[in-house]
Protein backbone atom coordinates (compact mmCIF):
# COMPACT_ATOMS: atom_id res chain seq x y z
CA UNK A 1 0.00 0.00 0.00
CA UNK A 2 2.79 2.42 0.85
CA UNK A 3 4.35 1.96 -2.60
CA UNK A 4 0.99 2.61 -4.27
CA UNK A 5 0.40 5.70 -2.16
CA UNK A 6 3.87 7.03 -2.99
CA UNK A 7 3.31 6.40 -6.70
CA UNK A 8 -0.05 8.19 -6.56
CA UNK A 9 1.50 11.18 -4.77
CA UNK A 10 4.38 11.42 -7.21
CA UNK A 11 2.37 11.02 -10.40
CA UNK A 12 -1.21 12.10 -9.77
CA UNK A 13 -1.64 14.16 -6.61
CA UNK A 14 -2.10 17.89 -6.98
CA UNK A 15 0.55 20.17 -5.48
CA UNK A 16 -1.65 20.93 -2.44
CA UNK A 17 -1.19 17.32 -1.24
CA UNK A 18 2.57 17.14 -1.76
CA UNK A 19 4.73 18.03 1.20
CA UNK A 20 8.46 17.62 1.65
CA UNK A 21 10.64 18.95 4.43
CA UNK A 22 12.86 21.80 3.33
CA UNK A 23 16.54 20.85 3.61
CA UNK A 24 17.41 24.23 5.11
CA UNK A 25 15.54 27.20 6.53
CA UNK A 26 13.72 28.80 3.57
CA UNK A 27 14.63 32.41 2.79
CA UNK A 28 11.04 33.51 3.38
CA UNK A 29 11.39 32.46 7.04
CA UNK A 30 14.19 34.98 7.48
CA UNK A 31 11.78 37.82 6.69
CA UNK A 32 9.21 37.25 9.43
CA UNK A 33 7.98 40.23 11.40
CA UNK A 34 8.94 40.75 15.03
CA UNK A 35 5.36 39.78 16.01
CA UNK A 36 5.66 36.42 14.28
CA UNK A 37 9.12 35.83 15.76
CA UNK A 38 7.77 36.54 19.24
CA UNK A 39 5.03 33.94 18.79
CA UNK A 40 7.57 31.45 17.42
CA UNK A 41 9.73 32.04 20.53
CA UNK A 42 6.75 30.85 22.57
CA UNK A 43 6.43 27.78 20.35
CA UNK A 44 10.12 27.09 20.91
CA UNK A 45 9.74 27.51 24.67
CA UNK A 46 6.79 25.11 24.69
CA UNK A 47 8.70 22.52 22.66
CA UNK A 48 11.79 22.84 24.85
CA UNK A 49 9.65 22.33 27.94
CA UNK A 50 8.27 19.00 26.75
CA UNK A 51 10.54 16.02 26.23
CA UNK A 52 7.96 14.40 23.96
CA UNK A 53 5.34 16.28 22.00
CA UNK A 54 1.82 14.95 21.73
CA UNK A 55 0.07 16.14 18.57
CA UNK A 56 -3.16 17.06 20.35
CA UNK A 57 -1.41 18.95 23.16
CA UNK A 58 0.84 20.76 20.69
CA UNK A 59 -2.18 21.62 18.55
CA UNK A 60 -3.91 23.21 21.55
CA UNK A 61 -0.72 25.06 22.57
CA UNK A 62 -0.27 26.46 19.07
CA UNK A 63 -3.79 27.86 19.07
CA UNK A 64 -3.23 29.35 22.52
CA UNK A 65 0.05 30.97 21.42
CA UNK A 66 -1.54 32.33 18.26
CA UNK A 67 -4.41 33.84 20.24
CA UNK A 68 -2.13 35.41 22.87
CA UNK A 69 -0.16 37.12 20.11
CA UNK A 70 -3.32 38.18 18.27
CA UNK A 71 -2.10 36.73 14.98
CA UNK A 72 -4.46 35.60 12.25
CA UNK A 73 -4.42 31.80 11.90
CA UNK A 74 -3.31 31.98 8.27
CA UNK A 75 -0.33 34.17 9.21
CA UNK A 76 0.78 32.17 12.25
CA UNK A 77 0.33 28.69 10.82
CA UNK A 78 1.66 29.85 7.45
CA UNK A 79 4.87 30.87 9.22
CA UNK A 80 5.20 27.44 10.82
CA UNK A 81 4.68 25.68 7.50
CA UNK A 82 7.16 28.01 5.79
CA UNK A 83 9.87 27.10 8.30
CA UNK A 84 9.59 23.38 7.66
CA UNK A 85 7.97 22.98 4.24
CA UNK A 86 8.79 26.16 2.35
CA UNK A 87 5.04 26.64 1.72
CA UNK A 88 2.51 28.72 3.62
CA UNK A 89 0.14 25.78 4.07
CA UNK A 90 0.36 22.21 5.24
CA UNK A 91 -1.23 19.44 7.29
CA UNK A 92 -2.63 19.98 10.80
CA UNK A 93 0.26 21.77 12.48
CA UNK A 94 0.25 20.16 15.93
CA UNK A 95 0.31 16.62 14.62
CA UNK A 96 2.73 17.50 11.81
CA UNK A 97 5.24 19.16 14.14
CA UNK A 98 4.95 16.38 16.72
CA UNK A 99 5.95 13.87 14.03
CA UNK A 100 9.22 15.70 13.28
CA UNK A 101 12.41 14.80 15.05
CA UNK A 102 12.85 16.86 18.19
CA UNK A 103 16.29 18.01 17.02
CA UNK A 104 14.93 19.30 13.72
CA UNK A 105 12.00 21.04 15.37
CA UNK A 106 14.14 22.81 17.95
CA UNK A 107 17.00 23.72 15.64
CA UNK A 108 14.73 25.25 12.97
CA UNK A 109 12.77 27.24 15.54
CA UNK A 110 16.01 28.45 17.15
CA UNK A 111 17.37 29.47 13.77
CA UNK A 112 14.32 31.50 12.84
CA UNK A 113 13.87 33.28 16.17
CA UNK A 114 17.55 34.18 16.49
CA UNK A 115 17.81 35.57 12.98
Amino acid sequence: RAQHAKLWLEQYASEQYRFALADTLPDAAREFTSEIRAALRDVLAFAQGHETLDGEALHAALHDIRSRHALEPKIFFGALYTIFLGKNYGPKAGWFLSALSRDLLLSRLREVVSG
